[in-house]
């Protein structure tokens, strides 16, 4: 059986592994010879009638057999491409031009609601002039080379990393926690002086810092026609769909980047999942801390990064550790 070293060596390999997967990537160009059949990430964008890593011919088929009846439309939920409720010629118009790659096209992105929810976003094609919140958000927009399209930022927390991003883009002055009304007003002036080229494209969002888009900002986003796009990034899985469908509406080389990173980091998932598979559970428990001295609680989206690579939250083994660590993130204290 496995030593403990050996597991605590193969979680952090696989962590060091996808963390690492988005820089290689950039270096690298995104070359891959990678067989894209078994990327288990699915693309968030309606049109993807069949649920794989991207759109093309196979979705055309199958929404020309739901049109000729010839499949059940109910059973393919994203094959509606224009999101009205039934699939027809509009659709099979609308997911040719997807396939040309058409510029300037309205897409559909699948994504959360504020209230976690699946709900549907128009997003024009390609997405440029995005704003991420969080630095959850802002690392898979890089991982997919859009650093060149960010045009304003909220809070920078990784230098080398965030040297993708463009020279021009505007820090907001929020910080990793918070929103500010000061830094609300920096972003609704950001998209005015973007009024000639469309405004903000889209504000991507973490999940787990929704809160800080409240009922007015919402309106506000609403109003100026500027849609959110909020996944919840922070958690390792989660995460790869994100920089594949950030990637997708980027375009060009950030597609195939975005794919090769779902790629990858799937590789990675499944082989610590055969690595581990005959290594007790008990064995393989853990602790999660985040921002040096503070402990991830079970609700933590953190935590789902090292049950992926294959542990087991501490908390749900130890009552005491669970009931003292209840919020995302709790300052350590003796236990």
């Amino acid at each position: 059986m496995a030593s403990k070293t050996a597991i605590i060596a193969v979680v952090v390999v696989a962590v060091l592994v996808v963390a690492g997967v988005g820089a290689f990537l950039l270096m690298n160009g995104g070359g891959s010879n990678h067989d894209y059949d078994n990327v288990e990430s699915k693309l968030m964008v309606r049109g993807n009638a069949n649920g794989d890593y991207t759109i093309d011919k196979q979705d055309l088929t199958i929404i020309e057999d739901i049109i000729d009846g010839k499949l059940i439309g109910g059973n393919y939920p994203l094959a509606d491409a224009n999101n009205d409720g039934v699939v027809n010629d509009k659709d099979k118009s609308l997911v040719k031009d997807i396939i040309d790659r058409k510029d300037g096209i309205t897409v559909y992105v699948v994504c959360n609601d504020v209230n976690g929810k699946d709900t549907t976003v128009e997003v024009k094609y390609p997405l440029r002039n995005v704003v991420p919140y969080g630095t959850n958000m802002q690392m898979p927009c890089l991982f997919a080379n859009g650093g060149k399209y960010v045009v304003g930022y909220f809070v920078h927390s990784y230098e080398v990393a965030e040297k993708s991003i463009s020279a021009a883009a505007v820090d907001l002055k929020g910080t990793q926690r918070t929103i500010t009304d000061a830094a609300w007003a920096n972003f609704t002036a950001l998209d005015a002086s973007l009024a000639s080229k469309g405004g903000v494209g889209a504000l991507l969002v973490d999940h787990s810092g929704i809160a800080q888009i409240t009922e007015q900002r919402k309106a506000d986003l609403d109003a100026a026609g500027i849609p959110m796009i909020d996944y919840s990034s922070a958690d390792a899985t989660d995460e790869l769909t994100t920089v594949l469908t950030l990637g997708f509406l980027f375009g060009g080389d950030c597609e195939k980047i975005g794919l090769n990173y779902a790629k990858t980091g799937w590789d990675v998932k499944e082989k610590i999942e055969s690595t581990l598979k005959k290594v007790d559970l008990a064995k393989k428990t853990y602790i999660c801390g985040t921002m040096y001295i503070y402990i991830c609680g079970a609700s933590s989206s953190f935590n789902t990064s090292a049950t992926t690579a294959g542990g087991l939250a501490y908390a749900s083994v130890n009552a005491d550790f669970a009931a003292k660590y209840t919020k995302n993130s709790t300052k350590m204290a003796s236990t």
